[in-house]
């Protein structure tokens, strides 16, 4: 039983004007292995980059020693140490006035207990950060720093054999949302001991504890959908519930997993027999496909999502994110499947379902990513800086690509294009285009920067890649 916290107005205050000063901070301070509560990262990539390690694994004929250990703490929040805390933050070089301002907030908590309805006791806590405090994830993340910076510090321990890499991979042992981690090491004892002493190091020191009933050690691990049972438990406003409840169960899966068309079927199917039915699990006419109720109002359709254009859009976001921000999981992609190809020209040929599935969605919405210039830092060939896609499909075979020429700065020289040259390289048509739309690159030190076509503000937003993707029909035809 988790105790219930209640904080005055001026309380909250504070907690919120501290926390929203330290996400801009968190970034330059925890590790890239953390992903949950750090502004610019997505738990998604951690997801993404622990089913890239583990099918590698999958797809070796022979058995490794590699281990893969998920851990859970049991009441993370509830067990953090105040000391521990506190020699953190001091640790990371924040100031004894801005700590004393943070014990303040955490440490003056009294609480008493129920018991047939008449409180008893009134004592003081001596531990713990408060569910539902906009601190508390910023302040249990620094806590948790320490466990990362405990387990990287083993990649300079000569007697640690770590998880089984491609030499080109960077360094990981280990991946981490809030208080979830999944470590990554050898089956060899010494490392498992290594890594067990880090453990018990942080429990100790923290007040942390791992929920042993909660972890596992395995290889590849498969969730169970329970959206039926959910179905099953609601009776009333059924398209109301479809669209704002049942079809965001699945979401956060399909932002990390592409899972077969068969299960997305299966899905549509229980929705469907729910908003039919009289009673879930009764047969009764569909007066309708679930297609054409997946259409909005204007055009037939009642204003429910295909899953299949949702996890279209999502993958869409994972290849914006693949293309515009440099992150530990772009990185490990990058090395691993376009070491000799661009990544807008690479093909699939092998590797994760995921991989494959981000491919087919760069095929789609490539083009929307317009690169506007500063430096000129963006790819000749293949950044699609004219508004017009990229120049590698632009342009005829006979030209052929001059590897010559990597970024729009190479054909810049004092503050003009270099016309003759871009001449030599593209068909006629190409370099007028250019030369009178496409304003020169300035010798500022700002790269070029990732503009959404589809949205005036230039940021990607699922809703527009949904919107652009999903399937169109004839109101008229709709039933």
């Amino acid at each position: 039983m988790r105790p219930i916290s209640l904080s005055n107005f001026v309380n909250k205050i504070f907690s919120r004007v501290i926390h929203e000063r330290l996400v801009e901070l968190l970034p330059n301070i925890i590790s890239e292995e953390r992903a949950g509560f750090v502004k610019g990262r997505s738990i998604v990539e951690n997801i993404l980059l622990t089913q890239e390690i583990i099918t590698d694994i999958r797809l070796r004929k022979k058995a490794g020693p590699n281990v893969v250990i998920k851990l859970d703490m049991t009441k993370a929040y509830d067990r953090l140490s105040w000391l521990f805390l506190t020699k953190i933050l001091r640790k990371m070089g924040f100031p004894e006035a801005f700590i004393g301002l943070i014990f303040d907030l955490i440490g003056n908590n009294w609480y008493f207990v129920l018991i047939n309805g008449q409180p008893n006791g009134f004592f003081k806590s001596s531990r713990r950060v408060k569910q539902g405090d906009p601190l508390s994830p910023t302040l249990f993340i620094l806590t948790a720093e320490a466990l990362s910076r405990g387990l990287n510090s083993l990649h300079t321990n000569l007697y640690f054999c770590g998880f089984g890499m491609p030499k080109w991979s960077p360094k990981i042992n280990h991946l981490s949302y809030a208080n979830d981690t999944i470590i990554f090491c050898s089956s060899d004892e010494t490392s498992l001991r290594l890594v067990m002493e880090v453990l018990q190091a942080y429990e100790s020191s923290s007040g942390q504890l791992v929920n042993k009933a909660k972890s596992a050690i395995y290889m590849h691990h498969l969730m169970d959908n329970e959206v039926f049972n959910k179905v099953e438990r609601i009776t009333e406003g059924r398209a109301i519930l479809i669209a704002n409840v049942l079809q965001s169960i699945p979401m956060h899966m399909l932002s990390a997993v592409n899972p077969p068309s068969y299960v997305i079927n299966k899905l549509h199917s229980i929705f469907a027999m729910f908003f039919w039915s009289s009673n879930v699990g009764g047969s009764t006419r569909h007066w309708a496909s679930w297609t054409n109720l997946c259409m909005p109002f204007e055009e037939g359709g009642i204003g429910f999502r295909s899953l299949h254009d949702v996890s279209k859009a999502l993958f869409c976001k994972l290849w914006w994110n693949f293309r515009t921000k440099p992150t530990l999981w772009s990185a490990f992609i990058s090395q691993k499947y376009c070491k000799k190809l661009n990544a807008v020209i690479v093909p699939w040929k092998h590797g994760s379902h995921v991989w494959r599935k981000t491919l087919e969605c760069r095929d789609l919405i490539e083009h929307q990513i317009y690169w506007k210039l500063r430096m000129g830092s963006a790819q000749f060939w293949f950044d699609n800086w004219t508004e017009m896609g990229a120049l590698y499909f632009q342009v005829p075979a006979e030209f052929g690509i001059d590897e010559d020429i990597h970024n729009v700065n190479d054909l810049v020289e004092n503050g003009m294009c270099n016309v003759d040259k871009m001449f030599k390289s593209l068909p006629e048509d190409l370099v007028h285009h250019i030369v009178q739309n496409i304003r020169p690159p300035t010798e500022s030190s700002q790269l070029d920067t990732p503009f959404w076509m589809l949205e005036t503000r230039g940021h990607f937003i699922v809703k527009s890649a949904w919107d652009y993707l999903r399937r169109r029909a004839n109101p008229r035809l709709a039933y």
